[in-house]
C-alpha cells in the first residue's frame, strides 16, 4: 500500500473491548496498523488503545471456528 507521508492518529472508542468486537489494531506510537481483529474473548486491556469499530450481534459461534490462516471473504455492514 502506498503511504501518503502523513500519519492519522486513531479516533478514541468509548466501546468495551468485549467478545466479537471489531477493533483496529494501532501500534505503539499510537497510528493505526492497518489490521483488523476479532475480540474472542473480553479484553479490556485494550480498551481505549485500540479502536472498537463495530459488534458481531449474530452468528459470535463463528469466531469460534476460525483458525489461523481463515481469509474472510465477505462481510455484511447493517446500520
Amino acid at each position: 500500500a502506498a503511504k501518503s507521508g502523513r500519519a492519522a492518529t486513531p479516533e478514541v472508542s468509548s466501546w468495551p473491548h468485549v467478545r466479537g468486537a471489531l477493533g483496529l489494531a494501532v501500534d505503539a506510537d499510537g497510528m493505526r496498523a492497518g489490521q483488523l481483529f476479532f475480540d474472542l474473548v473480553d479484553n479490556p486491556q485494550f480498551d481505549h488503545r485500540h479502536p472498537v469499530l463495530g459488534q458481531v450481534l449474530n452468528g459470535v459461534d463463528v469466531l469460534d471456528r476460525l483458525v489461523d490462516g481463515d481469509v474472510i471473504e465477505h462481510v455484511t455492514v447493517l446500520p
